[in-house]
């Protein structure tokens, strides 16, 4: 199991690495053609994960709706983040 968890936490640390040196804007600019940004995606990512390992489970999720549900599949960027 640990892992696995491993896994998770080197592939969230390269995300961060991926996006360290885009300031706010660009991570909340959505380009032309498309309905969600950098941002959103990162969130969407994190919510799909706690999805499959929690709610598909049938436990509750480990972070609070407000950072869970604005990342569901369907759900766009509402706000600058």
């Amino acid at each position: 199991m640990s892992t696995k968890i491993e896994k998770i936490k080197n592939f969230r640390l390269y995300l961060l690495k991926q996006i360290e040196n885009l300031s706010t804007q660009k991570l909340n600019k959505i380009p032309s053609g498309y309905k969600n940004n950098i941002i959103w995606h990162l969130g969407h990512m994190i919510c799909a994960q706690q999805n499959m390992c929690y709610v598909k489970a049938g436990l509750p999720i480990a972070v609070e709706d407000k950072y869970f549900s604005p990342f569901l599949s369907g759900a766009k960027p509402e706000s600058i983040i």
